[in-house]
């Protein structure tokens, strides 16, 4: 019972976001990490964080509806909610639309990659030989060498 009050109530890494009128504000104002790394607040080191992103050459963002410690599973690919707590994709969120933290230009050089997999829960995506091969591998340029005796699905 614990466990489910705390899970209820605590936001590991602080990463706590509610996108509803009443509480976005007090997400921007308190919360202590994520508004700036998503340049949603005006930091003296905003452009720098947003430089920094944009140094990327490969970003693959793994994630799937069965996901079932993520909500929604769609922030796993930048996704988030509206504020009536609709999921939205990634180039319908407000932070990509506005380029804020350098996603969208990421994706318009096509150094962005979206990979769904169907059917894996949350705890397994990294132990995935099917995760490797079809999201990860193409995008590395060398094989890296798995025991797939052990790897789920």
């Amino acid at each position: 019972m614990n466990e489910l009050l705390a899970g209820n109530t605590v936001s590991y890494c602080d990463f706590w976001k509610d996108p509803r009128p009443f509480f976005y504000p007090q997400y921007l104002k308190y919360s202590p990490i994520l508004p700036y790394l998503n340049n949603e607040v005006p930091h003296e080191k905003s452009v720098f964080f947003k430089h920094n992103f944009l140094g990327l050459h490969k970003l693959v963002l793994v994630g799937g509806p069965d996901d079932n410690m993520i909500k929604p599973w769609q922030t796993t690919k930048f996704g988030f909610f509206d504020d009536k707590l609709n999921a939205v994709e990634m180039k319908d969120y407000f932070l990509y639309k506005l380029d804020t933290f350098g996603l969208k230009t990421l994706d318009e050089r096509n150094n962005l990659t979206l990979c769904t997999v169907l059917s894996m829960p949350h705890t397994f995506f990294h132990l995935s030989h099917r995760v490797y091969k079809n999201c990860v591998k193409p995008h590395v340029g060398w094989e890296l060498l798995l025991d797939t005796s052990w790897t789920y699905m």
